[in-house]
């Protein structure tokens, strides 16, 4: 059981390994394929991807990170019944907080990413920039937050100017739209790369949906599924997904046959379904 005393949060020369993500630029262009795998067969695709593609660990020896994906959307969740048509340009709003379970210790970051991310078919771009955790809820109360953005992108070897052009992308929304913590989604993510093919590939394991805290970020203390409490559902299935600018290798195409192509998955929507169903039976 998780406790918050327990929880370690890392010191600012480990901040970079532990986000390991920060080396990824703060816009992101590229082609996303889903796939669903039994859980019982994961073990033996880890080994087979392993054997193919370089393991991507931000700490040596720690091959698994959990994250904690927070949505935002409308009280009438105008993103997520977007996101769940077809063939349509869909957005998501999210905070991804990091995190590494040692022993019964929570090792995480004092900042989360702040992203958009845009969808049309597989076609996907991502805008991001990072920020406290103590501030997102400036966020909804349209703070000034410019300062600590560059200052936590500065922190962190990210590009200041591009992270204040992302803040005020992500703004634009805020203004827009009538916005809120909506849902949150937890996961325990493995990653592979192979950088020939400018390939990046995960894999994500015991995803469980939950409905948003108001006030998800407790100083800067990581969110955890234990701290959720009781998920509204949770996925049966890992989800494997594929992100490359420069298509994927033959190998890959044949052993992807074996998994279940699931396209149209999105956590984004699979988390809102069910807060959407409750609030057409009120």
């Amino acid at each position: 059981m998780w406790e918050p005393h327990l929880e370690a949060v890392c010191r600012k020369n480990k901040r970079r390994r532990l986000m390991g993500e920060l080396i990824s630029p703060l816009f992101i262009s590229r082609m996303e394929r889903k796939y669903k795998v039994e859980p019982e067969e994961v073990p033996a695709l880890l080994d087979a991807l392993a054997a193919k593609m370089q393991r991507s660990e931000y700490i040596t020896g720690r091959p698994v990170v959990h994250i904690a994906t927070l949505y935002f959307d409308t009280p009438e969740f105008h993103f997520a019944k977007k996101a769940s048509c077809d063939g349509v340009v869909s957005i998501k709003l999210r905070a991804k907080d990091y995190s590494y379970r040692v022993n019964r210790l929570v090792e995480t970051s004092d900042f989360c990413w702040i992203e958009i991310k845009s969808r049309n078919g597989i076609a996907t771009e991502k805008w991001r920039f990072p920020l406290g955790k103590g501030l997102v809820k400036g966020l909804f109360f349209d703070e000034d937050l410019k300062d600590p953005v560059a200052e936590c992108a500065k922190e962190n070897g990210a590009d200041a100017v591009q992270a204040l052009s992302n803040y005020e992308r992500f703004r634009s929304h805020l203004r827009e739209f009538r916005i809120a913590p909506s849902t949150v989604v937890t996961y325990s993510r493995h990653v592979f790369t192979l950088e020939e093919w400018d390939l990046r590939l995960t894999v994500d394991c015991n995803v469980r949906y939950f409905q948003a805290p108001t006030n998800p970020y407790s100083g800067n203390r990581a969110i955890t599924a234990e701290q959720l409490g009781k998920p509204t559902s949770c996925e049966n299935s890992a989800i494997l997904e594929t992100k490359s600018g420069n298509g994927l290798p033959g190998w890959l195409w044949q052993m992807l046959k074996s998994c279940r192509s699931a396209q149209e998955y999105s956590k984004f929507v699979s988390s809102s379904k069910p807060l959407m169903r409750k609030m057409n039976s009120q």
